[in-house]
């Protein structure tokens, strides 16, 4: 299990070294205006995923870390089997700097901020590079891991192919997605996990896919339809799903 490891150790002993300062700004030095944001992001580590998906997602995951700021907060896990209790990844607070802060105290946090990006981007690269062995893929219990701020903006990640199949009567892997019974595996899903109608509110859900490689089998449920899935879903606990593609939009929705 992810987070018992020496590396994993290791790891989160860099991270809290490091002290998750601050990162962002313009061009002459100084902060852009922010609003602070907390992102959840959550990594699919199965077999699933792997080869040139494997790497092209961990690109764009990298990607991710430019959005981090000021007054912001990370916490990352890994999607597997044990989604639901596993240790997180990364779990770090972004201290706000303040409008009046000096030369000094602006070059520390620039400072820190490369430190702490390399710090993020190692631990990034071991999990969407490390294969675990993992009997299903249990996408749902990430939503038990998310706790909505009411202070900041929320984000959250997947970096998945989103194909549940922890459970036999929602087992998107090997059974096909149906729109009309949409309705019944939400409610089922809801009774089953004690989700509340408000249990992601104001949240925006970003997807981002591994690309598709050519000449691969297709998937039994394709991306059309776990995104008509996923954007009712979400839509039921309160959230909105942004983007549901293989790559992070600059801007809007998807």
């Amino acid at each position: 299990m992810i987070g018992t490891t020496r590396f994993w150790k290791v790891a989160a002993v860099l991270l809290v070294m490091l002290g998750l300062s601050a990162c962002g700004g313009l061009a002459d030095g100084s902060p852009a205006p922010h609003q602070p944001t907390k992102y959840t992001g959550f990594l699919d580590v199965t077999g699933s995923i792997s080869g040139a998906k494997r790497a092209e997602i961990c690109r764009v995951a990298l990607q991710s870390l430019d959005a981090l700021n000021y007054g912001d907060s990370v916490r990352l896990f890994a999607i597997h089997d044990r989604t639901a209790d596993a240790q997180p990844l990364v779990t770090a607070e972004i201290p706000s700097l303040p409008e009046d802060a000096g030369r000094e105290e602006m070059e520390l946090a620039h400072r820190r901020l490369a430190q702490t990006r390399e710090g993020i981007k190692k631990v990034l690269e071991a999990a969407l590079n490390r294969r675990v062995p993992a009997t299903v893929t249990d996408v749902f219990s990430a939503i038990d891991r998310i706790r909505p701020d009411p202070k900041r903006r929320h984000v959250v990640l997947f970096f998945s192919d989103m194909l549940h199949s922890a459970e036999p009567d929602a087992d998107f892997e090997n059974g096909p997605l149906k729109a009309e019974e949409f309705d019944s595996l939400i409610q089922t899903a809801k009774q089953r996990r004690g989700w509340k109608n408000d249990a992601l509110q104001g949240a925006g859900i970003i997807v981002v896919l591994p690309a598709a490689e050519g000449g691969e089998r297709k998937p039994l449920n394709d991306a059309r339809i776990l995104r008509l899935f996923y954007t009712q879903m979400f839509e039921a606990l309160g959230a909105t799903l942004e983007s549901f593609d293989s790559y992070i939009p600059s801007g809007g929705k998807s």
